[in-house]
């Protein structure tokens, strides 16, 4: 079985050790996340719905990619695993900023990216269980689930950049 290993931050996100992700307290300790919005040339954000088997916000969805920074990576290298983990896809990343975000079950310093897109995207099946393409004006009023707390944080944080990329 492999073992992933993250790293445990303070409150300046400064390193605090390497600790199993299987035995990490989320929510009570802080930790390390990336979001990287998909837009479209016609401003469309691609919004996941996450698969049922996730830990975290099962059958939500997501108005970002992204994950949990694992021990030695930096937040962009996640960046780019997560975007090519969750939906197939490699691109030139924009920073956007960083956050710390805290909700039940989720307490991370977060760093937030976006990425033009235009083609085909291929979630990865154990990841994603659909996407969808929104316009950045009416996502939010958009019927289905619930969007996970901590893509709906980083999307208000961020939302004025994203016609920019």
């Amino acid at each position: 079985m492999h073992e992933e290993w993250m790293v445990e931050v303070d409150d300046r996100d400064q390193p605090l050790g390497r600790v199993l992700r299987s035995t990490f307290p989320f929510g009570e300790k802080i930790h390390r996340t990336t979001f990287i919005f998909v837009l479209s040339d016609d401003n469309q954000l691609c919004v996941q719905t996450r698969a049922t088997s996730k830990g975290y916000c099962p059958g939500l969805r997501d108005l970002a990619a992204g994950g949990v920074v694992d021990w030695q990576e930096s937040y962009l290298s996640c960046a780019q695993r997560e975007l090519a983990e969750e939906l197939g896809l490699e691109g030139k990343l924009t920073l956007l900023g960083k956050f710390l975000h805290k909700s039940q079950g989720n307490y991370s310093f977060g760093v937030a990216y976006g990425c033009r897109h235009n083609g085909p995207v291929n979630p990865q099946d154990d990841e994603v269980t659909s996407f969808e393409w929104l316009a950045l004006d009416e996502l939010l009023q958009s019927p289905g689930p619930a969007f996970t707390p901590d893509s709906l944080d980083a999307f208000h944080r961020f939302k004025g950049f994203l016609p920019y990329l």
